[in-house]
């Protein structure tokens, strides 16, 4: 049986307790070690969630990806830190995912998803889905509207201004495309060669949902 790396967000009530932490579980013997702590006393505490708890995890040539609202924590395989990098356009990120040298990072805070070149060491490209004001009351009409899909650049000034119209959760990179689900999109949505297709349906409120031997996990 493997090991697995797993997170734990907690929403303490004051400032500089833990906010969670990161575990090693051994499924064979059944224990359980504590390899991080979360109890930064930087952490913001604006919003829900926000800064609290590391949220995505993702693995790239022997080193763990560990992501928090703003910024993308590296650690080796003894979890000892060895850099971090953010972006401005990065804002509570909920999770990440690696395929070949790409890292992609949810930024729920501007309706994207952020592709960083881990070989270059650079944010590449920028995808925004975001809906219009007149779409808030889609859900309460159980309506499942296309959002709209802009490209930017993360390390330019032209991208998306803040918002959380779709609350973006996941993305998973397949066959060559993205998969991109949040709490308030009521689809997984593919994205190919910059066009948004519609990929499943999915209820409002699901997290993480993703294709799965021909349908959705």
């Amino acid at each position: 049986m493997p090991k697995v790396v797993l997170s734990s967000v907690i929403r303490s009530a004051h400032q500089g307790e833990s906010h969670g932490g990161v575990y090693l579980v051994d499924l064979e013997t059944e224990t359980i070690e504590q390899v991080l702590d979360w109890d930064d006393p930087t952490i913001s505490w604006e919003g829900r969630g926000a800064d609290r708890g590391l949220r995505g995890i993702a693995f790239h040539r022997e080193l763990v990806y560990l992501a928090a609202s703003d910024e993308i924590f590296v650690y080796d395989r003894a979890f000892r830190l060895q850099t971090s990098f953010g972006n401005p356009y990065l804002k509570h990120c909920h999770e990440i995912a690696i395929a070949g040298d790409t890292l992609y990072a949810t930024s729920t805070g501007f309706d994207s998803v952020l592709e960083y070149d881990l070989s270059e060491g650079r944010f590449r490209l920028g995808y925004c889905l975001r809906f219009p004001d007149f779409w808030r009351i889609r859900r309460r009409l159980n309506l499942r509207p296309r959002p709209r899909l802009s490209t930017f650049d993360p390390e330019g000034d032209r991208g998306p201004a803040p918002g959380d119209t779709c609350h973006v959760n996941s993305v998973v990179p397949e066959d060559g495309a993205l998969y991109v689900s949040g709490t308030g999109l009521g689809n997984v949505w593919r994205i190919s060669r910059g066009r948004l297709e519609r990929f499943a349906r999915i209820p409002y409120g699901s997290h993480n949902a993703r294709p799965f031997r021909g349908g959705v996990l």
